[in-house]
């Protein structure tokens, strides 16, 4: 069973990457949430979303009742967004 774990939601001043990931101002404030997806309730990976503050004030308090990004986001008038992906997998060099 799929699932995954909010552990931290907060808003904080951008980083140089997040900024120019998301073609923001230096420092812009970003909305974080941190956690964990879990299958068969074990942990499988750690997942990291930022968005940018400005155009979605009450993402935050959306994420905290909801525990769902895509909930969250279509609670605060978001009904379409792109994300992007980044998958990870080992190296076969020796």
């Amino acid at each position: 069973m799929p699932g995954r774990r909010l552990d931290v939601v907060m808003t904080r001043p951008s980083d140089a990457t997040e900024a120019s990931a998301r073609n923001l101002p230096k420092a812009a404030l970003v909305h974080v949430a941190e956690g964990v997806s879990m299958v068969d309730f074990r942990p499988v990976a750690l997942f990291r979303a930022c968005f940018p503050a400005d155009p979605l004030p009450d993402l935050p308090a959306r994420l905290r009742e909801s525990q769902s990004i895509t909930v969250a986001l279509a609670a605060c008038g978001m009904t379409w967004w792109a994300a992007e992906r980044v998958t990870l997998s080992p190296s076969h060099d020796g």
